[in-house]
């Protein structure tokens, strides 16, 4: 578990303004903890969220 600061919390809201990544609230949160903390991939079932990641440059964990 990471502790979250207002940081990733202006990230997530940063991510949130770009329309072609699609991202809801708690998506877009949990990608700018994984991005603050240098994640490579992301393990997600959910499609929307593993194209926004693959946008930010983190590879599907799941294939």
């Amino acid at each position: 578990l990471r502790s979250l600061d207002r940081e990733r919390f202006r990230q997530a809201a940063e991510l949130l303004q770009d329309p072609g990544l699609g991202l809801r609230a708690g998506d877009a949160l949990h990608l700018a903890v994984a991005l603050h903390s240098r994640c490579t991939h992301l393990a997600s079932f959910d499609g929307r969220m593993q194209q926004a990641a693959t946008a930010l440059g983190m590879r599907p964990a799941l294939e």
